[in-house]
């Protein structure tokens, strides 16, 4: 069974990978070739003064190296397969659904670079998340045949591998998400309790659930009810931007929802306003969260583009037809 482990484009570095330079808070400090009249040196090195400037020490080139090295480059992550996708503060991206578009995209690399155990890391990107593991064969009565003993056997080799496949895989992909976390997320994530056990054993779930409360502003200690009120508050008042994709404005929804969710709270409403066709009282109380989230979808769309929607909708019901989407 083939383990792949991330490309390592120095094998010194801790971070495969690596794209050195957008870790850096800019170009090269250095200001030109060489000195003006007064420099220190007629022509200079790589690490000279600068080139031109008659009259001026730092030269006329050299100083355009102050304002490049000020203006520092985005944050991209260390893995270039990641296509610059990262886990920031919301301070630093401001886009409530960074989380959601890095998360499709490390699936997106998982499910091609980890092929033989992405059924099991795929509990990862379930919702909600569940720890990746391998089945393990039931075991056999105690009246059970030879062969079916050996079959077993064979089963628990099989098995055997494919944890070992497992296990190594997860400190490949616990490897990228730390490696696609910013410097100023990971210092927060390292003030969590127990970090340093659930770092070593490379608790992929754990790392994942940490990254999806900061990015979603849920601050562990705040008042547990007060961050849950503060998260519905955000969930109700979630509207679409005048030039937000629908599908952009469908992962800020949700990515509200979820924030409630991390806070022991939910959006779904009562069972009773879902539709008598969707069946039973136990089968419309499942249905809840997803009809709540597509009305309110519908309720925070863009007036400007979809304003004559909501009204044909409203319109609609109003005589008796309900063409609200169910999910």
């Amino acid at each position: 069974m083939t383990v792949v482990l991330p490309q390592r484009s120095d094998m010194s570095s801790p971070v495969p990978d690596m794209v050195n330079s957008s870790l850096m808070a800019g170009p090269d400090h250095t200001q030109g070739r060489g000195g003006g009249q007064h420099g220190h040196a007629e022509r200079g090195g790589r690490f000279g003064i600068g080139r031109g400037g008659r009259d001026h020490q730092h030269g006329g080139r050299g100083r355009r190296a102050f304002g490049n090295a000020s203006r520092r480059q985005k944050f991209r992550g260390s893995f270039q397969a990641m296509g610059g996708h990262v886990f920031e503060l919301p301070e630093e991206s401001n886009d409530r659904t960074q989380y959601n578009k890095t998360i499709d995209k490390l699936k997106e690399h998982v499910k091609t670079t980890y092929r033989e155990t992405y059924v099991e890391i795929a509990g990862l990107f379930s919702d909600p998340m569940t720890q990746p593991t391998v089945k393990r064969p039931a075991p056999l009565k105690e009246d059970t045949t030879e062969d079916n003993k050996m079959i077993r056997n064979e089963k628990l080799k099989i098995y055997a591998k494919r944890m070992e496949a497992l296990e190594q895989n997860l400190i490949a992909v616990h490897t990228i998400i730390w490696g696609q976390t910013s410097p100023a997320m990971q210092t927060k994530i390292k003030s969590v309790k127990d970090y340093e056990t659930k770092f070593d054993s490379h608790d992929c779930l754990w790392l994942l659930r940490q990254v999806k409360a900061i990015t979603m502003s849920y601050e562990n200690k705040k008042n547990p009810m007060m961050s849950e009120l503060e998260a519905k508050e955000q969930f109700y008042m979630c509207k679409q931007e005048r030039n937000e994709s629908p599908e952009d404005y469908m992962h800020k929804l949700k990515a509200w929802a979820d924030v409630v969710e991390h806070c022991g709270g939910d959006i779904a409403g009562s069972w009773k306003n879902v539709p008598e066709e969707f069946g039973t009282q136990e089968e419309r109380e499942k249905a809840a969260l997803d009809y709540t989230l597509a009305t309110a979808y519908i309720k925070g769309m863009d007036r400007t583009r979809y304003g004559v929607l909501s009204a044909e909708l409203k319109n609609s019901y109003a005589k008796g037809q309900n063409d609200y989407p169910t999910t």
